[in-house]
């Protein structure tokens, strides 16, 4: 048996273009791979709609106009996550009400300092004081 037929696309395919699965009697996945990956991304796409959701209150098509709205990048140091990861939504913690889309570094930033506005001018004082020039 060198060929197989894909489950989803309905593709009679040479056996290397499926997944390797221990699972089942003939060892082979019954999706080629093509349509394992699509699967996966529409999977992905649908946790990060539930988690928005479920989370922020916020759809896919809210986000997604919050990051056109801030160009695709963070909305502090203007970067993107380093891992091409989609940026966080930052948010309000007394109501969860979305502030803006941060890269990863730049939300833990915010929660070191525990969103406060007094700590993070400390933290201005203290760099300014020093003669800190680096702006990224």
């Amino acid at each position: 048996m060198n060929s197989r037929k894909c489950k989803d696309c309905k593709q009679t395919k040479d056996i290397t273009s499926f997944y390797k699965d221990k699972t089942v009697s003939d060892g082979v996945d019954k999706r080629c791979k093509e349509c394992e990956a699509l699967r996966s991304i529409h999977r992905k796409q649908e946790q990060r709609t539930r988690h928005l959701r479920l989370k922020y209150n916020m759809t896919l098509e809210e986000y997604d106009d919050l990051l056109q709205d801030q160009d695709g990048v963070c909305a502090i140091c203007y970067h993107v996550n380093p891992d091409g990861s989609p940026l966080v939504v930052d948010h309000n913690h007394d109501d969860i009400e979305a502030r803006g889309l941060l890269c990863r570094a730049c939300n833990v930033g915010l929660g070191h300092f525990k969103d406060s506005v007094l700590y993070l001018q400390g933290a201005i004082n203290y760099l300014e004081e020093r003669g800190q020039q680096n702006d990224g």
